[in-house]
């Protein structure tokens, strides 16, 4: 009597691999060039990339800093370990689901922010969001399937609400500056007296924000006088300025004034 070999079904299944696309398909993978003139030498699949600006006609792509959106992430290739600046590479764009490995213990569904540095794909808390996390992960170190979504609507402004926010409280004095490092979020203020008449300026330090992002700030509470005013003064590369203006002509402010913010990513050209 003949007999038949019986196949298990995941005897084809693809081992993965740091950078390499899940099950094999690859709806969104494009031929671009690593900027030549990039101040990164060495490039290693899963690092996220951004487009740039060049006279080339071809993509040209560098990697991200803290806090910008990425346009694609390096993909795996098998005849090589690493990319140097100047060379054609792949890689994989908005939903696109690839191995990437995560820094952290990550839930299935959860958002999921890329460590430009590493890279490592953790719980999404800063601007750097680059997908979603198909599958659990219970600690660092693992290899999960992430579907590509760079949380971009039109105009290439970042959704808000979507695990990017936070919150801090001012210590010691109104001027004293605030660290979160989110492209939304809510401030609230010292309660020292701020005069009639007078203003106080803080620093928020922020990594996600580029000197041509516009930032967008309301005082949602707080406020002891309707005259008080809140206003953006500066922006730089990785902060921003706030200040905050008492109006009245006689009352001084008190409140513990509670100033939402949001980063809108921009560029000046």
């Amino acid at each position: 009597m003949a007999v038949t070999s019986v196949l298990n079904q995941n005897q084809f299944n693809v081992t993965p691999i740091l950078g390499s696309v899940f099950q094999g398909f690859a709806p969104n993978v494009k031929s671009v060039r690593i900027n030549p003139s990039s101040s990164t030498s060495t490039f290693i699949a899963g690092q996220a990339m951004k487009l740039i600006a060049s006279t080339a006609k071809e993509i040209v792509v560098d990697q991200i800093s803290a806090g910008e959106l990425p346009y694609g992430i390096l993909l795996f290739n098998p005849k090589k370990g690493t990319y140097a600046k100047g060379e054609v590479v792949e890689i994989a764009c908005d939903g696109t689901v690839m191995w990437l490995e995560t820094s952290a213990a990550v839930n299935r569904g959860a958002l999921v922010a890329l460590d430009p540095t590493g890279p490592t794909v953790a719980n999404a808390t800063t601007g750097n969001i680059v997908g979603i996390a198909l599958e659990n992960a219970a600690a660092t170190g693992a290899l999960i399937p992430v579907e590509l979504a760079f949380q971009r609507v039109a105009g290439g402004y970042p959704v808000a609400g979507q695990g990017i926010g936070g919150a801090v409280t001012q210590a010691t004095s109104r001027t004293t500056g605030v660290t979160l490092s989110t492209l939304t979020g809510a401030i609230t203020t010292h309660t020292a007296s701020l005069a009639a008449g007078a203003s106080a300026t803080f620093t928020v330090t922020n990594t996600t924000v580029a000197a041509t992002d516009v930032i967008v700030t309301s005082v949602r509470s707080g406020a002891t006088n309707r005259e008080t005013r809140v206003t953006i003064t500066t922006v730089a590369a990785g902060s921003f300025d706030i200040t905050v203006m008492n109006n009245h002509a006689s009352t001084a402010e008190t409140g513990a004034i509670i100033i939402n913010f949001a980063v809108v990513k921009a560029v000046a050209t």
